[in-house]
């Protein structure tokens, strides 16, 4: 997957493991885009046909429904939250996990806005490809929040399509 780590995402261990599993990563200082705003984050990350990923759930969730309700389109947003809460909260290893079930699952991507939190998982064949042997993460323990239930995208997003 071709991706776009806004000022907010960028992290070394990061970089490396989701070059590792294949993706081709774009940073802000290596595109001239270090300490913009976020809207010129998404228009970037758009016009460069990559998704976005960030930790700024509230900014781009507002800019993503500006841009739907305006009949525009991005390359798709992924949202990684912290809420200071381990059950939930993702690790480097967890994020690329979640992109590797996200992409194992054939969702579309583009022009939606998905929180990567909800794509965690038990390793699948996938994942595990990424992590390499004996690599494991514990399963989400809410029904509610295990991928595919409820699409791919957070609440907002479905909302947004009136589900």
């Amino acid at each position: 997957m071709n991706l776009y780590l806004d000022d907010d995402s960028v992290d070394g261990v990061l970089l490396r493991l989701l070059r590792r599993a294949g993706h081709d990563v774009q940073l802000p200082q290596n595109a001239g885009m270090l300490g913009e705003s976020d809207p010129v984050h998404l228009t970037f990350a758009s016009r460069s046909q990559r998704v976005l990923l960030s930790r700024n759930h509230d900014d781009f969730r507002e800019l993503h429904e500006l841009v739907y309700y305006t009949g525009g389109a991005h390359s798709g947003i992924l949202i990684v939250r912290y809420d200071n809460d381990t059950r939930r909260d993702l690790s480097q290893k967890g994020i690329v996990v979640a992109i590797a079930n996200l992409i194992a699952a054939n969702i579309p991507i583009q022009n939606e806005f998905i929180v990567l939190n909800d794509w965690r998982q038990s390793p699948t064949p996938a994942s595990r490809a990424v992590l390499g042997p004996g690599s494991a993460l514990r399963a989400y323990p809410f029904e509610h929040e295990k991928p595919g239930v409820g699409l791919a995208t957070s609440l907002p997003g479905l909302l947004l399509r009136g589900l």
